[in-house]
Parts: structure tokens; C-alpha cells; sequence
């Protein structure tokens, strides 16, 4: 694994981002689409963390200009009286406290500053569709991804190994993995249409999920977090309801508990 893994950084550094995104899904049924939708979500959170970089360095150079401005104007005041040089003074610390302030800040606290809430129906470019087509099959070609019917599957020990890393890369991953299952699940216990695809994303988000919870985001991305683990609740508690109910009671005795079931969970 450790001569393996720098192979696949060399060869394409976007298969290597992969391999660490889908450490935080369920080790079964990864898809083209998780993979596609993972590569857009994290274009889009690099360009956000790149104009919040852009836009502190702005804030920076004015901050510097001020902290010119205000040693200028001491020095020209050297004469002044005892009230006025402490009102100065206050001046300067006020000003040099914000540039120490915005010198600081680093690339974890833009994780958890940034506008971390996905935008919807985002389509999907084609570097998308070629680069994640183009990373599906080289963790194929070495053995690190398993394809049945369309569907992969990797490894638990590897999942595990890929998150150990600093933590500071671990939020950054997993906050794209978390704007990836914002951005695609779209349960809702009264509309039956947004069950089977919720269903096929259930495991993703309980994993992505549980993960999440071990580090600290932005609070509006908090109560999506939140939401997410609800509704995934919601639909968990569903499935096993209805297959508890038909592995002893007729199927129309089934259907009609679980509209009972949806009903009482749509009123709380």
C-alpha cells in the first residue's frame, strides 16, 4: 500500500483526492455518480476557500496601509499631550490586533468560514465525467476498487488507512463529502418519488455522517448536518419497520402501517 499510493498521486492527483473521499462513504455500492458529484463539490469548495483567500490578503494590504497611516501620524504627534498620545495609542493596538488577526488565519478556519451550504442542481461538467471516469478505472487497474454491475466497492482496511492523515486535511475532505450528500439527497418521507434514490444513498449518508460529527463546522452547516442525520433516521427506522412487518404479517397489513408510520413521523 505505501508503494501504491504514491503510484496513483503521481499518475493523476485527482484519483489519489478520490481515494480519500470515498474513506468517509459506505465501502459498498460507490458509483460513477458519487464520484462525479464529489469532484463538483470540491471545485466548487476550492473556488470558495480561493476567493476567501483572495479577498483576506485585500483586507490585509489595506490593514497594512493603516498600520502606515497611524505610525505616520504618531510620529508627527510626538509633541502631543498625554490624552491625546493614549487616544493614538488605542488607535494602534486597534489596528494592529485586526492585521495579527487576519495574518492568522489559516486553512482550517476557511473549512469552517466558508459558505459550506452546496448549491442545488449544479450539472456536471465534463472534466467531471472524463476524470472520474478516468480514476474509476485506475483504482480499478489496481485492485483497490471492485466493480459488480456497475457498482464498486472498496475495502474497509483501506477506508481506514485513508483517514489517517492530519486533521486539518481530514476536514477539508470531509466537508466536501458532506456538500456531496447535501447536494444529492433528496428524501422526504410524504413524497414517495424521493425514496428509491434516498435509498440507494442511505448507507452514504449515515457513513458521511457519523464522521462528521467528530469535527467541529460551520453552525449552518451544523443544522444541515443535523437535518441529514434525521432524515436518514427517518428513512432507517422506515425500511426496518416494513421489513420486520412483512416477515410476519401480510404485505397489504404492511403498506398500511407504514403510511400510519410516515404519517405519525411527518407530524414530529
Amino acid at each position: 500500500m505505501s508503494m501504491i499510493l504514491p503510484t496513483i498521486q503521481d499518475r493523476s492527483q485527482t484519483t489519489s483526492d478520490l481515494l480519500h473521499l470515498v474513506a468517509y462513504l459506505a465501502p459498498d455500492a460507490i458509483t460513477k455518480m458519487l464520484f462525479r458529484n464529489l469532484l463538483n463539490e470540491k471545485k466548487i469548495f476550492d473556488d470558495k476557500i480561493l476567493e476567501q483567500k483572495l479577498r483576506a490578503t485585500k483586507v490585509r494590504k489595506h490593514l497594512s496601509i493603516a498600520c502606515m497611516l497611524v505610525g505616520g501620524v504618531v510620529s508627527c504627534m510626538i509633541s502631543a499631550t498625554s490624552r491625546q498620545r493614549i487616544s493614538i495609542c488605542a488607535v494602534m493596538t486597534a489596528a494592529t490586533a485586526s492585521s495579527i488577526y487576519f495574518f492568522n488565519q489559516g486553512p482550517n478556519s476557511g473549512y469552517q468560514q466558508a459558505n459550506t451550504t452546496p448549491r442545488r442542481n449544479m450539472s456536471i461538467s465534463a472534466f467531471e465525467y472524463e476524470e472520474s471516469d478516468n480514476a474509476w478505472d485506475v483504482l480499478k487497474s489496481f485492485s483497490l476498487l471492485s466493480v459488480k454491475e456497475g457498482k464498486g466497492s472498496i475495502h474497509r482496511l483501506l477506508q481506514q488507512a485513508m483517514r489517517i492523515q492530519p486533521r486539518e486535511e481530514s476536514l477539508y475532505y470531509i466537508t466536501i463529502c458532506v456538500r456531496s450528500m447535501l447536494s444529492i439527497w433528496k428524501f422526504q418521507a410524504e413524497n414517495t418519488e424521493t425514496w428509491r434514490s434516498s435509498l440507494l444513498l442511505l448507507e452514504h449518508v449515515k457513513s458521511v455522517v457519523g464522521h462528521a460529527n467528530e469535527y467541529d463546522f460551520h453552525p449552518d452547516q451544523t443544522l444541515e448536518i443535523a437535518r441529514l442525520s434525521r432524515e436518514a433516521g427517518i428513512l432507517s427506522s422506515m425500511v426496518s419497520f416494513f421489513v420486520c412487518l412483512c416477515s410476519s404479517w401480510g404485505y397489504r397489513v404492511c403498506l398500511f402501517s407504514l403510511v400510519v408510520l410516515i404519517y405519525h413521523l411527518c407530524r414530529h
